[in-house]
């Protein structure tokens, strides 16, 4: 990166932290700090949550994906489209969740069961919330450094860099800021990436991919049906599909940092149409950085000597785009990347520390604390929680690849989450003691799965082998037995403690006339 193409990223950082300021002044209350008065619009609410789905994260996820498993890597971006169209297009789960005006999915926890249900739920979606963001900063860091020409030294600093300026912006403005910024933001991204594939295509022909994707991955490189052994390194066909359009039905409607969109929303339909038309474009934008990982794996075969030494398979898309994007492109590139970043950042930070504060720590209180108290108690813990993804990331090296990391850290509280919100919605019978069983069996796979693979030496040999995965090892069957096992734990132990547990029927209703409303929520 050249002098040029600091000062437009640095401008971008100065435009994010006066907006953030500019915000601040709108924030009166916990609607306003967590889900922006709930009355954002249609168009502001596509722009907000694309920009959300589609950080560094992400990105370098997606590469990576491409990088090593070629055009299968695709088969994700086709789950995540049909799973949230199809919630956007039913309505299924944001409907009831909009209709109740919680801020936070626990929320609902309490109206449909109990208050010790609810807190029990925010301390699982937090934990696992706060775990699935515990390398953002890390992978932020090494794409800056990678695409900046930084030494890898430099790491470190980037990500307390990263931290300060994101913890800044969102301690400002809460939520207010992100969809303030997010129009800005989504033009900023849309044009560095549509610039980014343009250059990749133009160095990195489609023939020149499919080569080396036939030579050095064969047919598993085209078809996740084609895999050689069942390790948890690889796609595995239907289980690999169901699990992931299982988890992008979820996404949208349960994960608290896309939810809240929907729960941001100024009505339900808008809701639905927001979700709908943020689907149509997942595709896109789960497949052009696999593209770029694709074409990084074929520039870097035809030319070795310009690989990096010691490269990662994360490393390389930024290290390609690097070589290829000229002064003045790169630039606007990482501006936009950086945009990205800041609204998943803001919207992860908000999620959990607002989940923390209405679910876990205000119910010790008996609720008597003020929307002040909140506020204040808001804002100390996304202090803590960024200080521990720093930690996190300084010491933690997941030990596959950051993809599957992020779904299952996802899958320990969007198990449960799907069996407790679906079947509270959709079903009468559904309790208190099912709701618990379907939480804590829910988190139970994952969790375990998670430690074992970290700990794979201390097996003993039937569960681990040198071609094959025992079903508990791999994550993609562990993800599946995590999503069955807790909605079956729910059904089972409602049905069986009904005598003594009288489930409690949920009456949702429609309050968008409500004129408790009127003069409350901030138009944004």
């Amino acid at each position: 990166m050249s002098a040029f193409d600091w000062v437009i990223v640095a401008g971008y950082v100065v435009f994010s932290l006066v907006v953030g300021l500019i915000a601040s002044r709108r924030i009166r209350n916990m609607s306003h700090f967590l889900v922006a008065g709930r009355n954002v619009k249609f168009y502001l609410g596509v722009a907000s949550l694309s920009g959300t789905e589609m950080g560094v994260i992400s990105v370098m996820g997606m590469s990576e994906l491409g990088f090593t498993h070629g055009f299968t890597a695709v088969t994700l971006g086709v789950c995540f489209l049909v799973g949230v169209t199809f919630v956007g297009a039913t309505g299924f789960v944001i409907n009831g969740l909009r209709g109740c005006r919680v801020m936070t999915i626990p929320e609902f926890y309490g109206i449909r069961f109990n208050p010790r249900v609810r807190w029990l739920a925010g301390l699982v979606m937090s934990f696992a919330g706060v775990l699935n963001m515990g390398l953002f900063l890390k992978v932020s860091a090494t794409f800056f450094v990678c695409i900046s020409g930084l030494n890898a030294e430099a790491v470190h600093w980037i990500m307390a860099a990263l931290l300060v300026i994101v913890l800044t912006y969102t301690l400002l403005g809460g939520m207010v800021s992100v969809v303030l910024t997010d129009y800005f933001q989504y033009i900023v991204l849309v044009t560095g990436v549509l610039i980014a594939t343009g250059f990749t295509i133009y160095f990195v022909s489609f023939k020149e991919m499919f080569d080396v994707v036939a030579d050095q991955q064969e047919l598993s490189g085209f078809s996740p049906f084609a895999t050689g052994g069942l390790t948890h390194e690889q796609f595995l066909g239907w289980p690999f599909i169901l699990l992931n359009l299982l988890v992008f039905m979820a996404v949208p409607a349960l994960w608290q940092p896309a939810a809240s969109r929907a729960l941001s929303a100024a009505n339900p339909k808008v809701a639905r149409q927001t979700t709908m038309v943020s689907g149509l474009t997942f595709l896109g934008r789960c497949s052009l950085p696999i593209i770029w990982g694709i074409a990084a794996l074929a520039y870097f075969a035809a030319n070795p000597n310009e690989a990096h030494a010691g490269m990662t398979s994360l490393e390389a898309m930024p290290r390609f785009l690097a070589i290829i994007l000229p002064v003045g492109v790169i630039g606007v590139f990482v501006a936009g990347m950086f945009a990205a970043d800041m609204s998943t950042y803001n919207s992860y930070l908000l999620a959990w520390s607002g989940i923390l504060t209405q679910d876990v720590v205000a119910p010790l209180f008996g609720d008597r604390l003020t929307d002040k108290h909140r506020l204040l108690m808001n804002r100390i813990l996304i202090v803590l929680i960024g200080a521990f993804i720093l930690w996190m990331g300084l010491l933690y090296t997941p030990p596959d690849s950051f993809v599957q990391y992020q779904q299952l850290t996802g899958t320990i509280y969007l198990s449960g989450a799907v069996a407790c919100v679906v079947l509270g919605l959709y079903w009468r019978h559904a309790n208190t003691a099912g709701a618990l069983a379907a939480t804590l069996v829910g988190m139970a796979f994952p969790v375990v799965n998670l430690y074992m693979r970290n700990h794979l030496e201390d097996l003993p040999s039937w569960l681990r082998s040198e071609t094959t995965d025992h079903w508990m090892i791999n994550g993609w069957y562990a993800g599946m037995a995590a999503f069955v096992l807790a909605f079956v734990s729910m059904v089972v132990v409602s049905l069986v403690t009904a005598p003594w547990i009288r489930p409690a029927v949920l009456e949702t209703a429609d309050r968008e006339n409500d004129p408790e409303r009127v003069g409350q929520e901030a138009d944004i």
